[in-house]
């Protein structure tokens, strides 16, 4: 067909002028990169339980961010209600869980992995695969909602749904959370994050 204005076939590199195609994958088929190439596969992981058992600034590279928002946690009602969106493995969850152990913890992320979801169980933590850009996270259900490396992975078309199904799902006063990296940072422009 002809190529219209938002087409996004092509792009041109600012410093070099190369001109190469789009090497978005199709939105279906990201997880290929995620469990192939980006993320240490489960499979890596000697011992899930060991790990969760273990689990700091040099085993989990989203471990400051954690520790950023303790103090916000701690103002959160006794039974609160939260859910990590995109958590991969439970990290998180797993943190919440140990801290707060009245806190009524979920993981939620496009795949979760059988040994995973079976090791978060076991923690009373509830492990479900959705894909939040069609599934409703519901309404007035979480005190606080955290995105640890996830945001910089979503389409920016797509981000104004996100958003809107995240204040929805909120309680009144409720807490959003998220990280991203550091995109000055020449790793991270390395991997075409949006």
């Amino acid at each position: 067909g002809y190529l219209t204005w938002y087409s996004e076939y092509y792009y041109l590199c600012d410093r070099c002028g190369l001109v190469y195609q789009n090497p978005s994958m199709p939105e279906g088929e990201l997880w290929r990169y995620y469990d192939v190439y980006n993320y240490e596969t489960i499979n890596n992981v000697e011992s899930l339980e060991h790990h969760y058992g273990h689990l700091n600034p040099v085993s989990v590279s989203t471990y400051f961010n954690y520790e950023a928002i303790l103090h916000h946690m701690k103002e959160l009602p006794a039974n609160a209600s939260i859910v990590d969106l995109g958590g991969g493995i439970g990290e998180f969850a797993v943190y919440a869980r140990d801290r707060f152990p009245g806190f009524q913890v979920s993981l939620f992320d496009f795949r979760i992995d059988d040994r995973v979801k079976a090791e978060i169980e076991k923690r009373k933590i509830a492990a479900k695969s959705i894909n939040f850009f069609n599934e409703p996270l519901g309404e007035n259900e979480f005190d606080l909602i955290t995105n640890w490396e996830v945001i910089e992975h979503l389409p920016p078309r797509k981000l104004d749904s996100y958003f809107r199904s995240i204040a929805r799902a909120l309680k009144p006063g409720g807490l959003y959370a998220l990280s991203t990296p550091d995109f000055d940072n020449p790793y991270c422009q390395a991997l075409d994050f949006w």
